[in-house]
């Protein structure tokens, strides 16, 4: 993990699906849907607007259960296609705290707790909805320990 740095999440359009399960089970649901995501996109003919990435919309600590939007960045546009399963949305810029995750993407809620542990110790107010930014595709193999992901937990507003 690098060191801990205030940033900026960037505004984003993107199609989505959302997703819930067991912490460990997040990167599993993620390769199962990726294909859903990527099927819409190519069948509708958006442009990819970046690297994937998941926004957690609700995180249970105690029963160790997150709820999360799988997102894909496309290019805005006045209407999208209407699915059932996907759905599109945009996000605003956020401020937030933010760390760099080498390694395997089952493992990445490491930086979550590294960045809850620096927010508490630095008495800074976040939101509990981590942001997931993936640099690397696993499927394209490689050694995990170049896998990358940049980490989000956004700052609260007052």
């Amino acid at each position: 993990l690098s060191v801990v740095e205030k940033a900026i999440f960037p505004e984003k359009t993107c199609a989505f699906i959302t997703l819930q399960c067991k912490l460990n089970e997040k990167a599993k649901l993620m390769m199962i849907h990726t294909v859903d995501a990527m099927n819409y996109i190519r069948d509708n003919d958006l442009e990819l607007k970046g690297d994937p990435f998941l926004e957690v919309t609700k995180w249970n600590q105690q029963e160790d259960e997150i709820t999360f939007d799988f997102c894909f960045p496309i290019a805005k546009k006045d209407s999208y296609p209407k699915s059932e399963l996907v759905k599109v949305k945009n996000i605003k810029k956020t401020e937030a705290l933010k760390i760099i995750f080498n390694g395997n993407y089952r493992i990445s809620d490491r930086g979550w707790f590294t960045l809850l542990d620096y927010a508490e110790r630095n008495n800074i107010p976040i939101e509990n909805n981590p942001i997931e930014v993936f640099l690397n595709d696993p499927h394209s193999g490689g050694n995990e320990l170049d896998w990358q992901a940049e980490i989000y937990m956004p700052l609260k507003i007052n």
